[in-house]
This record gives C-alpha cells, sequence and structure tokens, in this order.
C-alpha cells in the first residue's frame, strides 16, 4: 500500500524521474513527501443529515394516523368527482408551487 501511494505522489512530480535526478537527490525528494501526511479519502455517504429524513418520516406517519382515525369519522360521500379530487389536488398543489418558485427565479 505504501509503494502504490509513493508511486503515485511520485508520479505527479515530472521533474521526480528516474534519470534526471542523483540518487542522493531522488532520497531527499522522498523522505520530503514521506514526511507530509498522505489525504486519506473522506467518505460522504455517512455524513449526511438525518433531520430532513425525520421530518418526512414524522409526517408521513402522522397523515396516516390521521387517515386512519380521523378519516371514517368525515362524511365525504363516495362519488366519482370526489375521487378525481383526491387524486389531483396533490398534483395541481406541487404544479402551483413549483411554477410559483419557477417565476421567482426568473425575477
Amino acid at each position: 500500500m505504501i509503494h502504490f501511494q509513493l508511486h503515485s505522489t511520485l508520479a505527479n512530480y515530472p521533474s521526480i524521474s528516474e534519470n534526471s535526478r542523483s540518487p542522493a537527490q531522488r532520497q531527499h525528494i522522498l523522505a520530503i513527501i514521506i514526511s507530509k501526511p498522505i489525504a486519506q479519502p473522506t467518505t460522504t455517504a455517512m455524513n449526511t443529515n438525518i433531520s430532513p429524513i425525520l421530518k418526512v418520516f414524522t409526517l408521513s406517519a402522522a397523515l396516516s394516523l390521521a387517515i386512519k382515525y380521523a378519516g371514517p369519522s368525515l362524511s365525504i360521500p363516495s362519488t366519482d368527482f370526489n375521487a378525481l379530487i383526491a387524486v389531483f389536488t396533490p398534483s395541481i398543489i406541487l404544479a402551483a408551487i413549483l411554477g410559483w418558485r419557477s417565476r421567482q427565479q426568473q425575477q
């Protein structure tokens, strides 16, 4: 692993080739390179903020419970028109919000 890191580090310095420097100079340059800490790659997959996920989960659970327990007490007749309203209302609301945001960004 160290050999690979040194080889890849030397590849970044074209002036440090096998033929252009004396062995003492190459050893001195390698000592300088080795003394610098090698940056380790950072993983960003686990550094995510969990707060938005918890908010969406909480709101979804609250809406689900409201529909399950409070929904039957509402006296909404089961007609085709009411079903169309229930299906298309979220899409219309989202389209209105996105259209409003688009106009705000253009101004």
